[in-house]
């Protein structure tokens, strides 16, 4: 056997030279940043919202604060407690997502006083959500049952868990959602 040959599968002549050619255009620095830049190119061209690099940075600006001097302590909420929460009567934010409360602080931007989620801030935020509105009609209002969202669609029920996956990745879950008479049991 010949110290040249490449394997005992037969390939076709056209994939042979085209590896080949391929693997010297590769040796030069110059043209594999070329092909890095072109692959980097198509890829955002493919696949445009697909910022790896912005959601990377977002999600280190955004992680939760796990500060071992001050435990996080678990407890309940009940609608109107957690409105206290809203980013103007307090430092702090919460949102309540399918009944679990997280502290959205680190998102200020995003769930602040004036930000796009503000609506949110101090809120059961799940049916807003579900249905990818901001609408304040979403919210239920502090002194009313909390909403069971019994009438969500299939398509809007996996919405809102999708939410809520976002929010337990991202942020500190720091309590439970609860009716006000559960509280007094």
């Amino acid at each position: 056997m010949s110290s040249t040959h490449r394997s005992s599968i037969a390939m076709p002549a056209a994939a042979t030279a085209l590896l080949d050619s391929a693997s010297l255009a590769l040796t030069s620095p110059v043209n594999a940043a070329l092909a890095a830049a072109l692959a980097l190119y198509l890829w955002r061209v493919w696949w445009p919202s697909s910022s790896w690099a912005t959601d990377l940075a977002a999600s280190a600006d955004h992680a939760p604060n796990l500060d071992a001097t001050e435990p996080i302590l678990i407890r309940s909420f009940t609608p109107r407690e957690l409105a206290h929460y809203d980013g103007k009567q307090t430092d702090k934010i919460y949102v309540a997502v399918l009944g679990r409360v997280f502290d959205v602080t680190a998102g200020k931007a995003f769930y602040g006083p004036g930000g796009p989620y503000g609506n949110f801030a101090g809120r059961d935020a799940s049916r807003g959500l579900s249905k990818h509105s901001f609408d304040v009609s979403m919210l239920t209002p502090i002194d009313q049952p909390i909403d069971d969202l019994a009438d969500l669609t299939p398509d809007e029920r996996a919405a809102v868990a999708d939410w809520a996956g976002h929010f337990a990745t991202k942020y500190t879950h720091v309590g439970f959602l609860v009716e006000p008479d559960a509280e007094q049991k």
